[in-house]
Formats: structure tokens, C-alpha cells, sequence
């Protein structure tokens, strides 16, 4: 490694790997010191923890039949992928050229099934995580591609092989954030070290609570920031890294948690608009530690200084969707009878800030 260069085949025997968790939650670790560590399944991603850019020297690969350790395939690779630890596991891409998503089958009890179909029986979700660049980015079936040398996170609720076909991709790979009407794009920096791909938006398909355009979020990246989007609407304990509500005419508010890793560092929040967020859409962002009230259109960034690490520090942002201008309305009045005082309680939700 003195050059700079990893050679792949060199890598896949013994290379210097944090590699993905297994049922006990115990990492698997390659190190470079032991030769007589077995070689790394084909199908598995893996952390690669170096210290400077390095390039991927893919020209020693061993030819496929001939060296017993060749990280290629020729035939379809099953991927075992656990439930046990939240259900995330890190795969890779098994072949020298891009796959689609949507083409991976998922075995569950001898049975095949299409990606599509293990999706509607809860056995597995559609998002396929990568990261690229620094920060994760995410892609939902039938979008997203196995790139060549790349991982990803994919998350499963029971036990499951997935079969990754030797066809390569026609397609193009495409992100999660589609047909969204407006929102706000979160990040969150700490010297540089970012996570900066969350997401609060509103979508004409999208609803309150669990839907198919939510994204939980993934494990850290083990970076200086971890940014959280805390869903508080579908009656579980859910951290999403999108989180998409209805497209009617009520006002939004979701719950945004950020960690710093280290004690007392200057954290940046930030935040872009998508869509048409700059029509009749007023946002406001509060620190509510401090209480703290800025316009998300006036601003696009807040600094706070972390406490300890691995401290937690909350913001709220809400979405006005009639804007400053019109008049105040009260939408959606329901009554709900109280046994407790034998008479009823009125609900209802206003368009516009009330006081």
C-alpha cells in the first residue's frame, strides 16, 4: 500500500476490512497480518478504512476457473442477509458490471419472489443505500443499480437469500427523491464530515404516518454527524432519512435530531429547498433547546456548539403551505367523546399560526 494502489485480488483475500455485521453483531475483520484469513464472500460489502486517497487497481484480477480465490462470478450469487440487529446487512456487487436493483429475486423458505412482490410481504425493504462522495445516497425499487465495487446497506425483517442474476443493467440508476411536490433537503457538518442527504417533503401520493415513499435511515457511517428525521406520526419509534406527508392544504411539522460524535464542536445545519417550496410555502426552522425561531426562507443555516459526545440536539420544521398572505382557516374539526369528564374534546388544525 506505500503506493497508493490497492490491488483487488490482494484485497479480497486478506485486505485491511471492517466488514459487514453478522447475527451476532460481532463484526468479521480481514486483516492484511493475516494471510491465513479466509477469503471474503463474494456478495458482501465492506468498510475500507485508509488513510488518503487511494485508487482501485482492478487489472490483477484472477481469471475466473483458473485462481480458486477469483473475487469474480459467472453465475447468479445468493447474498444471505439476517433480520437479527435491525435487519441491516451490507452487500456487493458480486459482478464486473452494473445490475439492477429491481432484478435481484429474494428466497424466503425455498420460495422465490420477485423484489417487487418480497417488498408487498414485508420481507424486505425497497430502498438500496450506497455510499458515495462521503455521504449515503438512496435509491428505491424498481430505481437503483449494483454498481461494480461499490456497497450498499439494504435492510430485511426476516431471514432471506437474495439472488443477484449475472444480467447486466440497461437502465440508469436514479434516486429516492421523486415526484415530490416541495421540501427541504437537511444536512448537518462538523468540520467537514457531513450527513447531508434527509429529506421532508410532501407528495400528492404521500400520507401521514408509514408509506412506501419513507426511507428509514441506516446506520452511521461512523462519521462526526448523524442526522435523524424522528417519525412521531405512524405510532412506532422510526428514524427516516425521508419522510414524505400528504400534499393537502394543513400545516407540516417534523422533528429533526442531530448527534455530534465529539464533545463541544461547532455544528452547522443546513438546508435547501426542492420542488416548489418558494410558492405560497413558508418554513421555519426552531432550535428547541433554545427556542430559538428563524424563517427558513430568511436563512439557510443554524450553528450550535454539541455538548458531550454523542449528545442530541432537536430542531422542528414546519411547512405553512398558504404562505404569509390569506386568511386564517381551521381545517379538519372532529370531536372526540371524554369518558373521563363525560363531554367531548374539539381537534382541528389551523392553516396559519394562531395566537
Amino acid at each position: 500500500y506505500a503506493d497508493g494502489v490497492i490491488n483487488v485480488a490482494t484485497v479480497g483475500i486478506n485486505g485491511p476490512f471492517a466488514a459487514r455485521l453478522v447475527t451476532s453483531g460481532t463484526p468479521i475483520t480481514f486483516e492484511q497480518s493475516n494471510p491465513s484469513a479466509s477469503i471474503s464472500p463474494i456478495g458482501n460489502g465492506y468498510w475500507l478504512n485508509i488513510d488518503r486517497p487511494t485508487v482501485l487497481d482492478t487489472t490483477q484480477l484472477p481469471t475466473p476457473g483458473v485462481a480458486p480465490t477469483s473475487p469474480l462470478a459467472l453465475d447468479s450469487v445468493g447474498i444471505k442477509v439476517y433480520a437479527g440487529n435491525g435487519g441491516w446487512n451490507m452487500i456487493g456487487a458480486p459482478f464486473l458490471y452494473p445490475v439492477d436493483w429491481n432484478a435481484v429475486s429474494v428466497v424466503a423458505d425455498g420460495v422465490a419472489h420477485s423484489l417487487g412482490d418480497a417488498v408487498q410481504l414485508g420481507y424486505i425493504s425497497p430502498v438500496l443505500v450506497s455510499y458515495i462522495n462521503g455521504d449515503y445516497s438512496y435509491s428505491v425499487a424498481p430505481a437503483g443499480r449494483l454498481e461494480p465495487f461499490q456497497g450498499y446497506w439494504v435492510r430485511t425483517y426476516r431471514d432471506v437469500t437474495l439472488v443477484v442474476p449475472p444480467s447486466a443493467s440497461q437502465g440508469a440508476g436514479r434516486s429516492a427523491m421523486g415526484n415530490l411536490q416541495y421540501g427541504l433537503k437537511i444536512g448537518a457538518s462538523v468540520k467537514g464530515d457531513r450527513d447531508a442527504e434527509n429529506v421532508i417533503a410532501v407528495a400528492q401520493s404521500g400520507k401521514s404516518g408509514a408509506d412506501q415513499h419513507d426511507v428509514t435511515k441506516p446506520p452511521s457511517a461512523g462519521g462526526d454527524v448523524y442526522v435523524r428525521i424522528l417519525d412521531e406520526q405512524s405510532g412506532v419509534s422510526r428514524s427516516l432519512a425521508y419522510d414524505v406527508r400528504s400534499a393537502d392544504a394543513t400545516r407540516k411539522t417534523w422533528n429533526v435530531a442531530v448527534s455530534a460524535m465529539k464533545d463541544n464542536e461547532m455544528v452547522t445545519l443546513s438546508w435547501n429547498k426542492l420542488g416548489n417550496s418558494g410558492r405560497n410555502v413558508r418554513w421555519t426552522v426552531t432550535d428547541l433547546s433554545t427556542g430559538q425561531r428563524v424563517s427558513a426562507g430568511d436563512k439557510s443555516q443554524l450553528q450550535f456548539v454539541s455538548g458531550a459526545a454523542g449528545s442530541t440536539r432537536k430542531f422542528q420544521f414546519v411547512a405553512d403551505p398558504t404562505g404569509s398572505s390569506g386568511p386564517l382557516a381551521v381545517t379538519g374539526i372532529r370531536t372526540v367523546p371524554s369518558r373521563a369528564t363525560g363531554g367531548v374534546t374539539v381537534r382541528f388544525s389551523t392553516t396559519k399560526d394562531a395566537t
